[in-house]
């Protein structure tokens, strides 16, 4: 493949078609996961409905647009995303902090009010949860 910028694009363009190209790989990837993976998970099971000649259609397919998204990254010289891991995973951590203490009995309180017991069932697991991710936060403080 030829990697050498043949078309050159104005500083604008190539930001917005870096972006589509970074959109394209994520959306490309879950897609291929989606169509290889034959794995229910805990929260989620997915009804399969495709054949496998569908599948294997689909999933060439895929790589036909991952070769062609591969060519306009380097045709068009677009910007690689650099990003900082530590960073990465502390947000993560604090998105998940965030959404296990709005799942607290406190945080629930505007859905109704829950009986002492299963507020303090309910609160063990949150808290539980958040203990872990509290030292997932205290390893990347190191």
């Amino acid at each position: 493949m030829n990697k050498k910028n043949i078309n050159p694009l104005p500083a604008n363009h190539k930001r917005v078609i870096s972006v589509t190209a970074r959109l394209l790989e994520k959306e490309l990837n879950e897609l291929e996961d989606l169509i290889q993976n034959d794995n229910d998970q805990l929260t989620k099971k997915i009804n399969r409905t495709l054949t496998q000649e569908q599948r294997n259609g689909i999933t060439k397919l895929v790589e036909e647009i991952r070769s062609k998204n591969e060519e306009m990254f380097y045709k068009f010289d677009l910007h690689v995303e650099k990003l900082n891991e530590h960073q990465l995973v502390y947000s993560k951590v604090n998105y998940l902090i965030t959404i296990l203490s709005d799942s607290t009995s406190k945080g629930l309180k505007g859905y109704g009010s829950l009986d002492k017991e299963a507020a303090e069932s309910l609160d063990n697991f949150m808290n539980d949860l958040i203990s872990k991710f509290t030292v997932i936060e205290s390893i990347l403080a190191q």
